[in-house]
């Protein structure tokens, strides 16, 4: 995401990316499929942030604590198209596990997830 680009088309996509990102952080309403979807039906906490601007794009992850995801792992639509989404989500749970090796994604339904995060402070 920290991307510039290399010419004004790039620039451009870079800059979308940053604002879906930026509309996540700041609250907006990512309660549907379309932008934030469960992979594996919810079993096993791992989800992905729909980019569908072109070219689109997916972002994997998890929740580690209500409204903080945590981005792993990225692709071109069109490469899992070719090649399907399970090693993405293989690789998405070795990094999580990598990362948090004490701690599971949370497996709340979107909705529970995307509450606003309230810090204990």
């Amino acid at each position: 995401m920290n991307q510039q680009g290399s010419d004004a088309n790039e620039r451009r996509y870079y800059a979308q990316v940053r604002a879906f990102f930026s509309a996540f952080v700041a609250g907006d309403d990512f309660d549907d499929d379309d932008m934030l979807k469960a992979m594996s039906e919810g079993r096993d906490g791992i989800w992905e942030f729909r980019i569908t601007f072109v070219p689109q794009a997916r972002v994997f992850g998890g929740f580690l604590r209500t409204g903080e995801f945590v981005a792993l792992n990225f692709d071109k639509r069109s490469n899992l198209a070719a090649r399907g989404f399970a090693p993405l989500i293989t690789a998405t749970k070795a990094r999580w596990k990598a990362l948090f090796p004490s701690e599971s994604p949370l497996l709340s339904g979107r909705s529970l997830l995307l509450q606003e995060f309230e810090d204990d402070i």
